[in-house]
C-alpha cells in the first residue's frame, strides 16, 4: 500500500468526521466481523428519498474505520437509489485500495458497506 495513502487513512482513523451516534436516525444497522472483532453501526437520516445525514459508530482497524468515515461522507446528499447502487468496487475506489489479493483486509474495507446495505434494506 502506498505510504501517503496509508497516512491519509490513519489521519481519517484518528479524526473521523462522521463518527458518532445519531439522534433519531431514520434507519440504522450494525454489522460485525466475528473473525477480527470489527463492528460498524451506520445511522442515516432520510427525507424525501435523500440521505440528508449519515454517521457511524464502531471499533476496528484503520481500514474498517476509515472506510466507514469515507462512506458516510460520500452518501450525504445522495438519493437512496444512488446509495443502493454503491458496490464494493466503488467503495474501494473511494478508499484508493486494491485488496483483491488480501481477502482479510477486503472484509475490513467492506464491513461499512455491508452495514449500509443492511440499513437501507430496512427502509
Amino acid at each position: 500500500m502506498d505510504e501517503s495513502l496509508f497516512d491519509n487513512l490513519i489521519a481519517i482513523y484518528k479524526k473521523p468526521r462522521n463518527k458518532g451516534k445519531m439522534e433519531n436516525p431514520s434507519i440504522s444497522a450494525k454489522e460485525e466481523n466475528t473473525s477480527c472483532g470489527d463492528s460498524v453501526e451506520m445511522f442515516l437520516k432520510i427525507e424525501d428519498g435523500q440521505v440528508i445525514d449519515a454517521s457511524f459508530e464502531g471499533r476496528g482497524c484503520v481500514i474498517s474505520m476509515a472506510s466507514a468515515d469515507i462512506l458516510t461522507g460520500y452518501i450525504k446528499g445522495k438519493s437512496v437509489d444512488e446509495v443502493e447502487k454503491i458496490d464494493k468496487e466503488e467503495l474501494l475506489n473511494l478508499l484508493g485500495l486494491d485488496l483483491r489479493n488480501n481477502p482479510i483486509r477486503l472484509k475490513c474495507a467492506l464491513i461499512a458497506l455491508s452495514a449500509l446495505r443492511k440499513a437501507i434494506s430496512t427502509k
